[in-house]
C-alpha cells in the first residue's frame, strides 16, 4: 500500500523527513554552544522552555525550532538508535553523503551527547505538557466570519432590514488525532457573553497562578517545551 493510500504511513514518512532535517541542523551547530544549552537544560530547575533557551543560545529561530522538536522525542537511551538510523540513511542514499559528510556526522554524534542528557526540568515539563492535553480535544484554530443576513418583506421584492451575525469556526483535534471543525452562529449579544465568560476564566487562571506560585515557585508551565 502506498503512502498516498495510507495516511498513517504518510505521517510517519513526514515525521522521519522532519527528524532528519532537524538532525542536519544540529550537526551544523557549534559544539561549544550545544554544550552550553545542554548544561543549562541539565541544571535548570522548575519548568523549562527549550525554544526560549535555544533562541537565547543561538539567536536562530530555525535552530531553536529544530532543537525543540528533537528534545520532544529524544531521550539518552534513544541516541544509539538515532545515530544508526542516520548512518543507514547516509549509506543507502547517494545524496545523503553530500548532505552530511563524515566530519559533519561526527559533529552530530558529539552534539547529540552534549544536548540530550538527563534533565529533571525537561522531564517535568514533558509531563506537564502531556497533562494539558490528556483530556478533552485540542483547539487548533479559531476563525470568525461576520456577515449581514437580509430580512425581506412579505412580497419578497424588497428588504426591510438585516440581521448582523458572526460565525465562529473552531478547528480541533480529537484524542484519536482526527481533526474536526464545528461552526457556531453568534449574535452580538452572544459574542459579548462569550467575551465576558472568557475574561472571567482568564481572571480565575491569573488568581490561581498567583496563589499557587507562592507555594510552588517556578511552578507555572508555559505553552510547551
Amino acid at each position: 500500500m502506498s503512502t498516498d493510500q495510507n495516511p498513517e504511513l504518510r505521517n510517519q514518512e513526514q515525521e522521519s523527513k522532519q527528524l532528519l532535517a532537524d538532525l542536519i541542523v544540529l550537526s551544523q551547530l557549534p559544539s561549544e554552544s550545544v554544550k552550553q544549552l545542554g548544561d543549562r537544560l541539565e541544571q535548570h530547575s522548575g519548568f523549562v522552555s527549550v525554544e526560549n533557551l535555544s533562541t537565547e543560545t543561538f539567536g536562530d529561530s530555525e535552530a531553536a525550532a529544530a532543537i525543540s522538536r528533537l528534545l520532544q522525542g529524544l531521550v539518552p537511551a534513544s541516541l544509539s538508535h538515532v545515530t544508526a538510523m542516520v548512518e543507514y540513511w547516509r549509506q543507502s542514499d547517494g545524496d545523503a553523503g553530500k548532505s552530511m559528510p563524515d566530519s559533519q556526522f561526527a559533529t552530530l554524534k558529539e552534539n547529540l551527547l552534549l544536548l540530550v542528557r538527563h534533565s529533571p526540568a525537561l522531564m517535568r515539563t514533558r509531563k506537564a505538557v502531556g497533562l494539558q492535553r490528556v483530556t478533552g480535544n485540542e483547539l487548533m484554530g479559531v476563525m470568525f466570519i461576520c456577515d449581514a443576513r437580509p430580512v425581506y418583506n412579505n412580497a419578497r421584492d424588497d428588504i426591510d432590514g438585516y440581521v448582523a451575525l458572526a460565525t465562529m469556526k473552531l478547528v480541533f483535534q480529537r484524542q484519536n488525532s482526527d481533526t474536526e471543525e464545528i461552526e457556531l452562529v453568534l449574535t452580538p449579544d452572544e459574542i459579548d457573553l462569550l467575551i465576558d465568560r472568557a475574561q472571567k476564566a482568564k481572571q480565575k487562571i491569573d488568581v490561581m497562578n498567583t496563589k499557587l506560585t507562592s507555594c510552588l515557585p517556578n511552578g507555572i508551565v508555559g505553552g510547551g517545551i
